[in-house]
């Protein structure tokens, strides 16, 4: 310190706190060189502030060389660092990767550059950069902190471990290194508890878990995120665990707002010399994202002291010795509880705060403190204002058409600035559907007590929240709806045609069922050639009947089933052994005597029983059955029939391989590949929607130049809407991308009907549909072919998804739309059916229509779900499961049917709003006392945990089924009203999910 004399150096050395003492600081910086790093990546909104500060320092004479990433030269923090002169001179090279490599990276530069012994301090303002700096030091001996307390402070594990050490308090902590630790986990830690990345930077991958299911999977999905999300893969250091499991700590709250504190400490030789609390402000469920700060703190004196030696004590626990420590904690009837420990000055306006109510800077101390100046800042006596700072969420996701949701809270009388992080036209992603993104910040100042500055800044936020609510619309492109109204006239001209039908008498078919069952396969040549003629009437149906006598049948079960769909396949199942089909079924190994085996075998299911291992690729379990076949020494199969789209393929494979009447294996191969069946469609010049296989992320690139956006995501080979995402932007893509191929790995669901050589993920074009009658916006086509062409076809409505899931709610039959619309759509089908190769059963096909015509959704070549095959049966006379059935029996199908609908039909699938526990079962009373109802279950029972839209892909509560003689439309209407009112009542009957909780009052509080 050339600059000072000996008594000034004396003065300087006894370091008090007065204004003296903090000019001789000051000079003391003249002649100082200073190593600045400035890390891989510079938040745009943080660019600023570190330029002004840096200006600063060299005003006061401080000598500045920076290093920047190589990557970035000429461009982001560089460009503005060179033209508003930050430094004297630049270094440039990688920064990227693991700490260890990026200082080693660092170092090497500076040796090149004949740099070494040169600089007296080094300083960076990122969390991410923190370890980085204490590795550079310790490289290339520049006075600083020890590396080893970077590497507890960033190692969340570590840090528990020496506050425990050090007898203070903390929370019960596990490692997890990999998925056999969450039994671990779940023991030691209990529930409810936190996962969070070891070493990721802020509140990002921080999840609250309730259960073990919740674990599971959640622990699995984090693994992926930390492997492939940069925020999470942040200041890697030493060897850790990926993730760190630790007790929910449920924190007091203070004026019914604040449950978290930031507490600013600066040191100077081992002790500390300066700390001050503020307050944070409770997330936002189901997020840990910052969204208020004011300063001074509300809580008691008492409390504040607490925290503050606290937080200091826990410094002297890691081993530092000097700077600016942003230590977060929270409060509990226990004391403080750290959650984690910042080496560097807090974000936003946090040094602002300091500054403006205690006459403190964190920012400038930190720096003099890592040029070996000594700090003991002047301070105010008493607090000179009060200063509070938002950081506005969005809650609501879409196309922001105005920006003008801060403009009345920058008028505000307490308002000290702000600005807006979005324009119109930006795309907000909002608490509705995501972690939130910030759409402003604002900061606020007043003389006045703290109590009025919150109250204006709750003002604020409601009044900037609320604003661009009602400015973001759901973002629509391309779109072409078409609104078809049904007025009063056409419903009375509808009425009037159903009296006049229903007094003519409806067309109506005898039953299927012979009056005596065949007792063996024993037809005439005459019974034989109308049978082969394949006619639509009821004779030859029976004939179809009759011939069933005698067949055998090879009933695959599948490794799972849905035990809502047991009944249904056992009640098929005894219908075709009445009929004289010997059944042999086939059941999951592991499962013998539980489950739908135990069903079967009680209920007389089949003739005789096969066990395997049906589990893995189709491939795989197509052979392990043939072989159980094959070493049973079977007598020869007539056909194969599964009810499951999980087990399509490996019917292919097994008839393939045994040799029983079935369609080409290479069809369900195509079907159940969505890029080959985009392929296929394309070959036969049909609609398809332009797609693109992404193996890896490397193929992103790809995906956006050939599909563009908006876009869809799914699993190649997935069932149902499961896994099925749609994309707006490249970012979205990047993230959503990551997290499909790691669901994908883990999900059972997403990882069903594996075969062939085909890319995990598709991405398609973001089909626009025509909404018709402003509800209906797809369609299950359900079409039967015999010999390869169809003979039986219909149209079954299905319901708009409940943003921002595709998950079915309802359906309806007849169709809304005009007739010639639905030829459409069934020709279509067909034509669909017959590109993939397909000859003979029943195939349920999704899709939608376009201003272009119909487009392709999937295709399922099996019975559709629910009470599909029921709604065909009543409305047109036509079973798909019995016609399946039939088909897959090696039996001509041409069903006979009613011309014209003898009813319209309705299916519910209600969806859960809202997340808990379910204290009372009995919101569907209103719905099955209604005169439309047709019978329904509740899926929920009163202790059950409900995943509700609120937080999650909903639970289906319950399934209902409706009928009615009336109009389509009048149903339809009836079916809206009781949904909302069934998930209405649930969501009542739902009180959030607390366990092992220990929350105080406002009262004890008080107290």
């Amino acid at each position: 310190m050339s600059s000072l004399s000996a008594a000034e150096l004396e003065q300087l050395n006894a370091n008090a706190a007065d204004e003296a003492t903090q000019a001789l600081r000051f000079k003391a910086l003249k002649g100082k060189r200073m190593l600045f790093i400035s890390g891989s990546f510079m938040y745009p909104s943080m660019a600023g502030t570190l330029s002004d500060h840096c200006k600063a320092l060299r005003e006061y004479g401080v000598h500045i060389t920076g290093v920047y990433h190589e990557a970035r030269k000429g461009e982001g923090y560089h460009q503005q660092a060179e033209e508003r002169s930050c430094h004297d001179r630049a270094i440039l090279c990688d920064m990227d990767g693991e700490p260890a490599r990026a200082s080693e990276s660092i170092v090497a530069a500076i040796k090149a550059a004949g740099l070494e012994g040169e600089f007296d301090g080094a300083y960076s303002p990122h969390e991410s950069t923190q370890p980085m700096l204490g590795k550079v030091c310790e490289l290339l001996g520049i006075f600083g902190n020890p590396f080893s307390a970077y590497e507890i402070a960033r190692d969340k594990y570590a840090t528990r471990k020496a506050l425990e050490a050090a007898g203070l308090n903390t929370a019960q902590a596990v490692q997890i290194w990999t998925e056999k630790d969450i039994a671990k986990a779940a023991e030691k830690v209990g529930f409810p508890m936190i996962i969070k990345p070891t070493v990721g930077m802020g509140s990002a991958g921080v999840y609250k878990i309730q259960d073990e299911e919740e674990l599971d999977t959640m622990v699995k999905r984090l693994l992926e995120d930390i492997s492939s999300d940069w925020m999470l893969s942040q200041n890697q250091v030493g060897d850790q665990a990926p993730i760190l499991a630790e007790t929910f700590i449920v924190p007091t709250k203070f004026g019914g707002l604040v449950t978290e504190f930031d507490v600013d400490v600066q040191f100077w030789n081992g002790e500390m010399v300066y700390g001050n609390v503020l307050d944070n402000w409770e997330p936002e469920a189901p997020y840990f994202q910052d969204r208020g700060f004011h300063m001074p703190s509300i809580t008691p004196p008492n409390v504040q002291q607490e925290l503050i030696d606290y937080a200091a004590a826990c410094v002297k626990a890691f081993g530092f010795k000097m700077g600016n420590f942003h230590m977060e904690a929270w409060y509990t009837e226990f004391g403080p509880v750290l959650i984690e420990c910042n080496p560097r000055v807090g974000g936003g306006s946090v040094d602002k705060m300091h500054i403006e109510v205690f006459g403190a800077s964190p920012a400038m101390g930190m720096t003099m403190a890592m040029m070996n100046v000594p700090i003991n800042p002047p301070r105010f006596s008493e607090q000179q204002c009060s200063y509070g700072f938002l950081l506005v969420p969005a809650h609501k996701t879409g196309l922001l058409m105005e920006a003008k949701y801060l403009d009345e809270v920058l008028k505000h009388d307490l308002c000290e600035g702000g600005s807006y992080s979005k324009k119109a036209g930006d795309y907000c992603k909002g608490l509705d559907q995501s972690v939130p993104e910030w759409i402003g910040t604002v900061d606020f100042k007043t003389s006045k007590p703290v109590d009025v500055l919150i109250e204006a800044m709750v003002e604020c936020m409601d009044i900037a929240v609320a604003t661009a609510k009602k400015d973001t619309v759901i973002q629509r492109r391309n779109s072409h709806v078409l609104s078809v109204h049904v007025d009063e006239e056409t419903q009375l001209l509808e009425a009037s045609a159903e009296a006049a039908l229903n007094a003519k008498g409806r067309p109506r078919r005898n039953s299927v069922l012979l009056d005596e069952l065949p007792t063996e396969n024993h037809m005439t040549q005459a019974e034989l050639d109308q049978l082969m003629q394949n006619r639509p009437d009821e004779e030859t149906q029976k004939l179809r009947f009759k011939a069933l006598s005698g067949k055998r049948m090879l009933f695959i079960s599948g490794s799972f089933m849905y035990p809502a769909m047991a009944a249904t396949i056992g009640d098929l199942l005894i219908d075709m052994r009445n009929y004289g089909v010997h059944i042999v079924g086939v059941y999951q190994e592991d499962k013998k005597g539980e489950g739908y085996h135990q069903q079967a075998e009680e209920r007389g299911c089949h003739d005789e029983a096969i066990f395997c291992d049906m589990t893995g690729e189709p491939a795989e379990a197509g052979k392990r059955i043939s072989d159980a076949v094959t070493a049973a020494n079977m007598k020869p199969f007539d056909g194969c029939y599964s009810p499951h789209e999980s087990t399509q393929p490996i019917i292919g494979k097994v008839c393939e391989t045994l040799k029983i009447f079935a369609n080409p294996a290479s069809s369900y191969d195509i079907a159940r590949d969505k890029y080959a069946t985009r392929k296929a469609l394309e070959a036969a010049g049909l609609n398809t929607a332009s797609a693109v296989q992404i193996w890896t992320e490397k193929d992103i690139a790809k995906a956006i130049e050939v599909v563009g956006f908006p876009m869809i995501i799914k699993p190649t080979v997935g069932m149902g809407s499961a896994g099925v995402y749609k994309i707006e932007d490249a970012d979205m893509l990047d993230t959503m991308v990551k997290r499909l191929l790691a669901d994908i790995s883990s999900d059972w669901m997403l990882a069903q009907n594996q075969f062939g050589d085909q890319a995990p993920i598709l991405a398609e074009t973001c089909i626009i549909p025509i909404k018709f009658g402003g509800l209906v916006t797809e369609f299950d086509i359900d079409v039967q072919f015999w010999d390869g062409e169809m003979v039986y076809g219909n149209v079954i409505d299905n319901w708009e998804p409940e943003a921002p899931y595709f998950q079915d709610r309802g359906f309806h039959m007849p169709s809304f739309t005009p007739a010639n619309v639905q030829q459409e759509l069934i020709e279509y089908a067909a034509a669909c059916v017959k590109a993939f190769g397909f000859k003979l059963g029943n195939f349920h096909m999704e899709a939608w229509y376009t201003e272009n015509g119909p487009v392709l959704i999937e295709c399922n070549p099996r019975v559709g779900g629910g009470s599909v095959s029921k709604m065909h049966e009543k409305v047109f006379g036509a079973s798909p499961a019995v016609n399946m059935t039939l088909a897959m029996m090696g039996i001509p199908i041409n069903p006979p049917r009613f011309t014209e609908p003898q009813c319209a039909y309705g299916f519910m699938l209600t969806p859960a709003h809202r997340t808990g526990i379910l204290r009372e079962a009995d919101y569907l009373s209103e719905v099955l006392d209604h005169k439309l109802c047709d019978g329904g279950v509740y899926t929920k029972k009163v202790g059950d945990k409900i995943r509700g839209l609120d937080l999650y892909v909903p639970d289906w509560i319950a399934m209902v089924d409706f009928t009615s003689t009336g109009t389509v439309h009048h149903m339809v209407s009836e079916m809206e009203k009781l949904m909302a009112k069934a998930s209405a009542a649930c969501a009542a009957a739902t009180i959030p999910e607390r366990r092992r909780s220990r929350l105080m009052s406002d009262a004890d509080m008080e107290v």
